[in-house]
């Protein structure tokens, strides 16, 4: 772990924040690929660290996992850092697309070193039912 933090330089990101992330694809025509989304969910810790990120792509939503400390990840970069009140965004899956879709073309947001990062508060509005879990049971900031 520590290696590989000698090689790849892990921002800070929280669940909410928008990200770039680049990795190494054998089978991509350039061999590189990269997919821009907002982070809906971190879990593990240490080696086996890993976070989600999605994006809606010509009215598909289409969610990577990506391990934190993969060889393939190349670079992460934060687009847009912001963290939400909830610890996990996994019901936009079932929110109107609006809330995940994002331009793969959309440029770094500069942010201060020293400023806080600044908390979204917005209120998702869902799809109609039925949802494929019942996100209402959970505090989740949702409409």
């Amino acid at each position: 772990m520590l290696e590989r933090r000698k090689v790849l330089h892990i921002p800070e990101f929280y669940v909410g924040s928008i990200l770039r992330v680049t990795t190494a694809d054998p089978y991509a025509s350039g061999k590189i690929s990269q997919f821009l989304g907002i982070c809906i969910q971190r879990s593990g810790r240490g080696l086996g660290a890993t976070f989600i990120l999605r994006n809606v792509i010509e009215g598909q939503g289409v969610e990577i996992c990506f391990e934190l400390y993969n060889p393939r990840v190349q670079e992460i970069q934060v687009v847009k850092l912001e963290k939400r009140l909830d610890d996990s965004l996994l019901y936009l899956r079932d929110a109107l697309p609006e809330y995940s879709t994002f331009d793969v073309n959309m440029k770094p947001e500069v942010q201060e070193p020293n400023q806080k990062v600044p908390v979204n508060e917005l209120k998702v509005k869902m799809k109609p039912k039925p949802w494929s879990k019942r996100w209402e049971r959970p505090n989740f900031n949702i409409k």
